[in-house]
């Protein structure tokens, strides 16, 4: 039986009300989701009703058995300066367990250094991020480099499902 998968979008939610952040970053937030500061126990707690129950620097890598970083521009755009973020990216990856991340997602994986010599893919316009990191880009539908699993576009969810189950029913 698996634990549960931590969907990384929900923390950058937390990370960016009430903590300093750039204009675009909570505007990008705001297009999706408005949350207000949590800045008091009522704020808090409405967000917990929303399934949110830790900030990205209270996660710990042994309470999870897979990460998914989705895509779209901003939020990866966010994530990848998150110091918080970046360390659990970092301290997954050491710990072998899955990593899989979509679309513009792979640009969180640059930015937490852990790409130097792994094959991966992403979206036409985040490539030459990932190569400049050290990746090996690939434009296929889906790559699988050891822990990670990477996807280049939302026209690839289906074979980046299947390949995410398939490392998870393998380990």
């Amino acid at each position: 039986m698996y634990r549960p998968v931590l969907l990384l979008t929900l923390f950058i939610l937390l990370k960016l009300a009430g903590l300093p952040s750039t204009s675009s970053a909570q505007t990008a937030i705001a297009g999706y989701t408005y949350y207000p500061p949590v800045n008091d126990k009522e704020s808090w707690q409405r967000l917990k009703a929303g399934g949110f129950d830790h900030t990205a620097d209270q996660v710990k890598v042994s309470d999870y058995d897979a990460v998914f970083i989705p895509g779209g521009a901003w939020n990866p755009d966010n994530l990848r300066y998150d110091k918080d973020v970046i360390r659990f990216i970092q301290d997954f990856n050491k710990s072998g367990k899955l990593i899989a991340a979509i679309c513009h997602a792979p640009v969180v994986l640059a930015s937490a250094d852990i790409l130097k010599g792994r094959k991966l893919t992403g979206y036409w316009n985040i490539q030459v991020d990932l190569k400049n990191a050290g990746g090996m880009v690939t434009d296929e539908p889906v790559v699988v480099d050891g822990n990670i699993i990477t996807s280049r576009h939302p026209i690839d969810v289906a074979d980046f499902s299947r390949a995410v189950e398939n490392w998870l029913i393998k380990k």
